[in-house]
């Protein structure tokens, strides 16, 4: 296994379509510097196919930096009203990068991916 190939194994993001009307962005494993352009690619998949209601699954994500960080709530600027963007994160490394950084306040958060969903099923 090449540097580059196990650099590109640290995580995993993918768009599904859910049954509920949005999609959801799941990651997993470590969001830096080199997954940015795949996040970006994503996040504005789901901005496209979800009709402004995207959840952002980071249940599985065990470390994100500030320009993973920046993409997620680039695509929340990007929604227009009644849009939602609701993002999952269970971890408390997560938790506590998003409430030191304040991001806690500007973005949805939530426990849970179903009550994320609820959420944006809501707008």
């Amino acid at each position: 296994m090449t540097k580059q190939s196990i650099e590109e194994a640290r995580a995993v993001i993918t768009v599904e379509t859910p049954e509920w009307p949005g999609a959801l962005v799941i990651a997993s494993g470590e969001l830096d510097v080199n997954v940015v352009p795949e996040l970006r690619a994503r996040l504005a998949e789901a901005l496209e196919t979800g009709g402004g209601r995207v959840v952002v699954d980071l249940s599985e994500v065990t470390f994100i930096d500030s320009l993973s960080l920046s993409a997620i709530i680039g695509a929340r600027r990007k929604l227009e009203p009644p849009g939602r963007l609701a993002v999952v994160a269970i971890h408390d490394y997560i938790r506590l990068i998003l409430e030191a950084t304040g991001l806690e306040q500007v973005l949805d958060v939530f426990d849970t991916r179903e009550a994320a969903e609820e959420f944006v099923v809501a707008a």
